[in-house]
């Protein structure tokens, strides 16, 4: 059987062949709902993508400035320590250098000539020379020694008997 409205050009739609002019499928209401709900669900979905990505956003942002605040505090706390370390460090070293300036006065005091002179006249009694046990000598030329005949020392006269008794054993 062949349509009467053939010549008018048939469309194939969710009801069969219908003829174009007679195709109210475009205006249906029923028909347009479900890609409304693809259209709204496509919106609804990006906004809540949009949506999560600016929750994770904002708490990465929150999370980096917490973790630097974080960073500050510890950064203060380790700068009292230090200070407070470098304060104490500075007294010990000034206790130390005028520890080292009395050390020095003490030890430029003991080696004084007249300290030294002092300890020995009255620690050790010593006594100083006079003018008349003080000997000078003059070398002008050579430095000659002079051994003088029959001033045996005692060891070379116990050298010479030892020798002639061994001699005299033979």
């Amino acid at each position: 059987m062949q349509d009467y409205r053939s010549g008018l050009g048939s469309r194939h739609s969710a009801m069969g062949n219908v003829s174009t002019a007679h195709d109210f499928s475009a205006y249906d209401v029923r028909a347009k709902q479900p890609t409304r709900v693809r259209v709204d669900s496509l919106v609804d979905r990006r906004r809540k993508r949009n949506t999560r990505r600016a929750v994770i956003r904002n708490v990465a942002v929150c999370a980096f400035v917490v973790l630097m605040m974080c960073g500050i505090l510890i950064s203060n706390s380790q700068l009292t320590e230090l200070t407070a370390e470098v304060s104490s460090l500075k007294a010990k070293n000034e206790e130390l250098i005028s520890e080292q300036k009395r050390l020095t006065a003490l030890y430029d005091t003991q080696m004084d000539l007249a300290a030294i002179e002092e300890i020995a006249t009255e620690k050790l009694y010593m006594q100083k020379l006079e003018q008349s046990q003080i000997v000078y000598i003059r070398l002008n030329g050579e430095d000659v020694g002079t051994v003088m005949a029959g001033g045996d020392s005692l060891f070379a006269r116990a050298f010479d008997a030892v020798g002639q008794i061994v001699a005299g054993m033979r």
